[in-house]
């Protein structure tokens, strides 16, 4: 499903949603990252991957923290787009299996595609490309946001009607499971409604033994520190809907969300 729907026309409308999104929120653009970049400690000479570079937004961005700039997208539509901009590499690519030796990277720059990745895979593939005490950035969507963000809800309708392979991170079973995956937690950062990401409104929570995180999207900042491939593991973090929309569905009669997204529509 991936492969379809990451394509020409889907890099053509994140252009255009990037500049004007449907709903009228803002989608954080290079000046939000660079808060939370200036947030990781790098050293001076740091090679990084932009994981889901799309065209290339990010670049100049990265570029100010990197001597090395490697680009990845599963679009070669986008990829083509991207070589435009001075990239060392970019490749198409899922983010599983690219190209690249092991413990070959400082910095793994992943903003706002984590959600429709295999997450546990995906980990995996970022522990081998990570040298010791290289760090991840990453951005996601929660599935425990506020029960009155009508704008979070409507998202996961439209998204879900689309066919678009959101997934809803489950944040105290990452947290729990980390340690699996061979990355510690540094640093969360929640964005309580749809939209906040783009403003840069976030809370830093210190406490990641929390039960509870409420929030539509989240930023992680992890650290390598141990070698460890989970290639095969069965660990699953998202999932396709959010508690929100459970729960609501549930409240109104239906077996599922879906039963209700469909009644709905559009």
């Amino acid at each position: 499903m991936v492969k379809n729907i990451f394509n020409k026309q889907y890099t053509q409308y994140w252009k255009e949603a990037v500049n004007k999104s449907v709903d009228g929120t803002i989608i954080a653009d290079k000046s939000i990252a660079k808060i939370f970049l200036d947030k990781v400690v790098l050293n001076k000479d740091c090679i990084s991957l932009d994981l889901g570079c799309s065209y290339g937004r990010m670049f100049d961005l990265l570029s100010m923290y990197s001597t090395i700039v490697y680009g990845v997208d599963i679009d070669k539509s986008a990829v083509d787009e991207a070589q435009k901009r001075n990239y060392d590499a970019v490749m198409v690519s899922s983010s599983t299996n690219i190209n690249l030796p092991n413990k070959s990277l400082n910095l793994i720059f992943c903003w706002a595609v984590f959600e429709v990745l295999d997450h546990c895979k995906t980990l995996s593939e970022m522990n081998r490309l990570l040298s010791m005490n290289g760090n991840v950035l990453f951005t996601a969507k929660n599935d425990n946001y506020s029960i009155n963000d009508n704008l979070a809800f409507a998202a996961e309708k439209n998204a879900y009607l689309k066919e678009f392979p959101n997934s809803f991170i489950n944040i105290p079973f990452l947290i729990k499971n980390l340690k699996k995956t061979g990355f510690k937690l540094e640093k969360l950062f929640i964005f309580k409604k749809r939209g906040d990401l783009g403003l840069g409104k976030y809370t830093e929570i210190k406490d990641f033994n929390l039960q509870e995180f409420i929030g539509y999207e989240f930023l992680m900042i992890l650290k390598k520190d141990k070698n460890i491939q989970l290639q095969n593991s069965t660990l699953s973090f998202g999932n396709k809907f959010s508690k929100n929309s459970i729960g609501l569905a549930k409240a109104k009669g239906f077996s599922s969300p879906e039963k209700l997204f469909r009644l709905m529509g559009l």
